[in-house]
């Protein structure tokens, strides 16, 4: 009962939030499935197919939210139940998730995307983290960092997507290594009492 307190207590927090920060777009997609077939633990299957990044590899997933600009410029959204990586920590962090989710919307949908965020739903700070096109005719309330020229946003994108298929090859190649210090969600070790890796 208290954790579904606490839920409707962020939510209704989220939601205010949200409503306060008007952005002139308007949500085009809630729970975008891609790559999604029958009977896949992912829930209903999706009519897009899944997304081919380069080098045979495929991405399917499901993404919270795509808002439109009325030019047509998409705005992806992920939320989070805590703290937002800012763009700049992705690639090392391993946090690609959303800079594919901006690929994919581009690859199946065929519109241009103006920016992509990780929108937190607790805690202190509400504000979206991720990246915004400074050059795209959006205009979101965002944190200063999280501006880009579009030159340098589409090389994130790109580095993401090169880090993704670097890994999928990686783990086909079976050249799995462990990694303590970075395979649990939020950093440091998933398995601390039974990893057997001499650090």
């Amino acid at each position: 009962m208290a954790l579904r307190r606490r839920l409707r207590v962020d939510l209704e927090r989220y939601l205010r939030h949200a409503a306060e920060n008007e952005t002139g777009l308007e949500p085009s997609e809630l729970e975008l499935g891609f790559g999604i077939a029958e009977g896949d633990d992912r829930g209903e299957p999706s009519s897009l197919p899944a997304f081919e990044l380069a080098g045979g590899v495929t991405l399917r997933g499901r993404i919270d939210r795509v808002d439109m600009s009325g030019d047509g410029e998409a705005v992806v959204y992920d939320y989070k139940g805590g703290r937002a990586p800012p763009s700049a920590r992705w690639i090392k962090d391993g946090k690609l998730q959303l800079a594919l989710y901006m690929r994919a919307v581009e690859g199946l949908l065929g519109v241009r995307v103006a920016g992509g965020f990780y929108q937190p739903l607790t805690g202190e700070d509400l504000r979206a983290r991720g990246v915004m096109d400074g050059d795209s005719g959006v205009a979101i309330d965002c944190v200063t960092r999280d501006v880009l020229e579009h030159g340098e946003m589409r090389a994130l994108l790109e580095e993401a997507v090169a880090a993704a298929r670097e890994a999928a090859e990686e783990a086909g190649r079976g050249e799995l290594q462990a990694r303590p210090d970075t395979c649990a969600f939020n950093g440091g070790c998933m398995f601390p009492t039974i990893c057997r890796c001499e650090r």
